[in-house]
């Protein structure tokens, strides 16, 4: 948990945040940061609600 939450604490963008996608310029808000992984590798991603109440699992290089 405590690398969890230094992790999160580097991200650029927080939770509850509205941030735009960048292959098309909708707006999407961060509902929740996932870190997952292995001993030897591991993932980022954030789960981003769409204004149609759908979410999905991005990677934070697809937000600005």
């Amino acid at each position: 948990m405590l690398h969890r939450d230094e992790a999160i604490n580097q991200l650029k963008h927080k939770v509850g945040e509205l941030v735009y996608m960048k292959n098309d310029s909708s707006k999407v808000v961060i509902e929740d940061v996932l870190i997952g992984g292995s001993k030897y590798n591991y993932y980022v991603k954030y789960k981003v609600l769409y204004k149609d109440n759908t979410t999905r699992e991005i990677v934070p290089e697809l937000i600005y």
